[in-house]
């Protein structure tokens, strides 16, 4: 049997190779059919572990590691989980492998929240879910401390926009925030991005922090840590990111991934392995008093 690394790389080819041979970028109904396509082949071969709860209020999926009862209810550790897909596409479910593998890494149940997509509901659809799903968890006896905030893409920036937004509003800390491979500045996106970023803002001015939260002031948030890949196309907005929150006094621990694509941390891969690990680490950690880290 080929080893996942090789029949991946071969994978990438072939997809490269489709990319290649077209004469217009894909619509966002076409990259919704595949994303969900890919999704249900990968959930097929590679299996969720561990128990899927769906939550009304917040709404969304519970994801609780084997032998954790749950879901948590209203106290006790747990993770927002916020999905990537461009804010166009993705949901709960074509990410349940990530957040499965999240929950049994941390031993923490994790809340997959669903928020709204653009086009169809432009901002500030998502952040409104968002920050439902948020004030959903702290609503009952759990300690905000307890809170592990998780996004990836354009989910990165959500939770980052989350907490901005919560922090405005006068509302309560989590204990720690998670980026890998965050989307955190629309304006002035790649052409590759570009059609995705207009469809998110709609109307409204994409440099808002709202929408873009490397716009806006950073100070106030809590030990962030952020992944980004040497061969993703976001590298630069995660390694800015990084570097304006240290100014801005948070405690940043950045992991640089040397040749790591765009969302690797979804494939079967030993770096993978790394990023869930590193994760279980630093939630451990939370509140331990460490300084800014580069790893």
């Amino acid at each position: 049997m080929t080893s996942p690394p090789t029949a991946l790389l071969a994978f990438l080819r072939r997809a490269a190779a489709r990319r290649g041979g077209r004469r217009r970028p894909a619509t966002i109904e076409e990259s919704r059919r595949r994303h969900r396509r890919n999704a249900r082949l990968a959930r097929r071969a590679l299996g969720v572990s561990g128990a899927v709860v769906r939550s009304r209020a917040p709404r969304g999926l519970w994801f609780l590691p084997p032998g954790v009862p749950g879901p948590a209810g209203d106290a006790g550790p747990c993770v927002l989980y916020l999905h990537g897909g461009g804010y166009v596409m993705g949901s709960p479910a074509s990410h349940a492998l990530a957040a499965s593998r999240l929950a049994e890494s941390l031993r923490r149940p994790v809340l997959a929240a669903r928020y709204r997509l653009a086009p169809e509901h432009p901002f500030p659809a998502a952040l409104e879910d968002a920050r439902a799903a948020l004030d959903g968890l702290l609503a009952g006896r759990r300690d905000p401390a307890d809170v592990l905030a998780f996004g990836e893409s354009a989910g990165g920036g959500l939770a980052l926009a989350t907490l901005l937004e919560t922090r405005r509003c006068g509302g309560p800390t989590v204990g720690g925030l998670v980026c890998v491979a965050p989307w955190v500045r629309l304006r002035g996106s790649g052409s590759g991005l570009s059609g995705w970023a207009r469809a998110y803002a709609g109307d409204a001015d994409p440099a808002d922090p709202r929408i873009s939260p490397l716009e806006g002031p950073l100070d106030g948030l809590p030990p962030t840590q952020v992944h980004v890949g040497g061969a993703d196309f976001l590298f630069e907005e995660g390694m800015a990111l990084a570097e304006r929150l240290e100014r801005a006094g948070v405690s940043v621990e950045l992991h640089r991934w040397p040749g790591a694509f765009h969302g690797f941390h979804h494939y079967p891969l030993p770096e993978a392995g790394r990023v869930y690990r590193s994760v279980a680490r630093f939630a451990a950690g939370l509140g331990a008093g460490r300084g800014s880290a580069e790893r």
